[in-house]
């Protein structure tokens, strides 16, 4: 009887090991990204510039989101509380100004709705675009208008948000 190349008594444990430290690292790292995501959330719902700066010297990606429905991107939840020296971190960064949440809503739309005037200026410098439109059909100028934030939509106007 010939003797197998590969002794399959030995090799099965070998693999069954290799696939678990496998399993280990890739488990390892989307927690990882997942506490990431959740400590730069905390850091930017806290307006704490020095946590932002150390995640983003730890190379976090700026675009880090979580898949479930409505998750903000941290660009959208900065723009929402009015946290513009956080923005510019993430742009510096690579944060996509145009980034959209699970409910399409853009950073500029966060912002203008809310009335936070020098983050949709900086976000209106960094290039947002004005007529993006999200799942209900509204723009940044009509989330504005709705809000009666005056002043940020005759700026989208002056911008040439479409009316």
């Amino acid at each position: 009887m010939q003797k197998p190349l590969i002794d399959l008594g030995l090799a099965q444990p070998l693999f069954r090991r290799f696939a678990l430290a496998l399993f280990g690292l890739v488990f390892a790292s989307v927690a990882a990204a997942s506490d990431n995501y959740d400590l730069m959330m905390r850091a930017i719902e806290r307006n704490s510039v020095a946590q932002a700066k150390a995640l983003i010297a730890g190379k976090i990606d700026p675009n880090l989101r979580k898949d479930t429905r409505a998750s903000p991107t941290f660009m959208t939840f900065a723009a929402y509380h009015g946290r513009t020296e956080i923005l510019q971190l993430l742009l510096a960064a690579g944060g996509d100004v145009n980034s959209v949440d699970g409910d399409m809503q853009t950073p500029l739309m966060q912002a203008s709705s809310r009335g936070h005037i020098r983050t949709v200026k900086l976000l209106l410098k960094s290039g947002a675009s004005l007529n993006e439109v999200s799942k209900w059909g509204d723009t940044a100028l009509t989330q504005a208008r709705q809000a009666n934030q005056n002043q940020i939509s005759k700026l989208l106007i002056a911008a040439g948000a479409a009316l």
